[in-house]
């Protein structure tokens, strides 16, 4: 059995957590026994526990916003971490490293420094800043570079032909549950008999809230857009200002802002009619689209990054440029076609089911046998 670290920067259980998730919960632990590395504990730190996953507490190193400015902080903090984890690795006879994002800088940092062999999952489309602080790390890692999509391994082709050529794609996975709770339109405060529109994810500008908003103003008819997700960290105040503009908006009726954890995400997109991806930066791949098609649900997502690999324009939904007037027009064009949106749904259904966790998870798990064989 090889024993072996996954580090993660968030304990939460949005994109990459429940991918990290998918991935030990299908994983062969008679083969492989993973020690996940978190920073803190949370609601992926619970779920770990209840699937019978060892995990630790630890700096994994990830980027703050003012170490970003004053590089000797980080410089510190890392040196600091290194050898947190040095001790741990050897307390639990690590043989390799697996960093599960692009936002972890902790894993190939010590697996150079150990010299333990590394594969890095790349999960993000990091911002211009972020590449700039990527690329020669890249460089420097060893073993294979792993992109959850074709749109993530161009922009890390982009540091060199050394570093492409160790790039591999395994795409991300869902599966829906057997049993879904239903939602009454009671409890969303949607009259019934509107057509709902669902906006799922984190409250975080580059998800595309304010032209979500800025679409259904343009919009005639009784169409209704839910919002639901959780405040993100790193962005004070976003959810705040979100709710003023919704109470400024004239079609503030229309719009229902939920909680998060209020509902179960599977529960909200069985209710919906159709679901908005109206990402305003690139997405590496899209798991909400995903999560929707395996509902049955159309999709109008953004026409950039990962989202392409996956959504097919009129057949399992649209893709579209940020501009408020063509989301308005592709939203009015759905909301007034049950028959377009029960076709589409049909056809996402079927291709949604190409993308399994675990064949996600066996993907990692062929790159694993090869770090072993190294």
């Amino acid at each position: 059995m090889k024993r072996f670290a996954i580090l993660h920067p968030s304990a939460e259980l949005y994109g990459s957590d429940r991918v990290l998730l998918d991935h030990v919960k299908h994983l062969d632990r008679g083969r492989y026994e993973p020690l996940v590395v978190l920073p803190r504990r949370g609601p992926l730190s619970v779920a770990l526990t209840r699937h019978e996953v060892p995990w630790q507490i630890a700096d994994v190193v990830s980027v703050t916003r003012a170490e970003r400015a004053r590089p000797g902080l980080l410089a510190m903090r890392s040196l600091r971490a290194l050898r947190r984890l040095d001790r741990l690795g050897a307390k639990a006879g690590v043989e390799f490293v697996h960093t599960s994002t692009s936002a972890c800088l902790g894993g190939p940092l010590w697996s150079r420094l150990a010299g333990l062999p590394h594969l890095w999952h790349l999960q993000e489309i990091p911002t211009r800043w972020g590449q700039r602080l990527l690329a020669p790390l890249l460089a420097a890692s060893s073993g294979p570079l792993v992109c959850n999509s074709a749109a993530v391994a161009d922009w890390v082709g982009n540091c060199g032909a050394r570093v492409a050529a160790r790039t591999r794609i395994v795409y991300p996975g869902r599966e829906r549950p057997s049993s879904v709770s239903e939602v009454s339109w009671g409890a969303l405060d949607v009259p019934k008999g509107a057509s709902l529109a669902l906006l799922l994810g984190r409250l975080t500008p580059r998800k595309g809230h304010r032209l979500a908003l800025a679409a259904l103003k343009r919009t005639r008819g009784d169409l209704h857009l839910v919002i639901a997700g959780g405040e993100a960290p790193g962005h004070p105040g976003y959810a705040r200002e979100l709710r003023a503009q919704i109470a400024r908006s004239p079609c503030w009726r229309r719009v229902h802002l939920l909680p998060r954890g209020s509902h179960d995400p599977w529960s909200l997109l069985a209710a919906s009619d159709l679901v908005l991806v109206p990402s305003v930066e690139p997405e590496s791949f899209g798991l909400v689209a995903l999560e929707a098609m395996l509902s049955g649900r159309p999709v109008l997502a953004s026409a950039e990054g990962g989202l392409g690999e996956l959504v097919i324009p009129e057949e399992t939904g649209l893709l579209l440029p940020p501009e408020p007037e063509a989301w308005a027009s592709a939203w009015e064009r759905l909301a007034k076609a049950p028959d377009l949106r029960a076709s589409w749904g049909a056809a996402g259904l079927a291709r949604g089911a190409r993308f399994s966790t675990a064949a996600a998870s066996e993907g990692l798990a062929r790159l694993y046998e090869g770090l072993c064989a190294d």
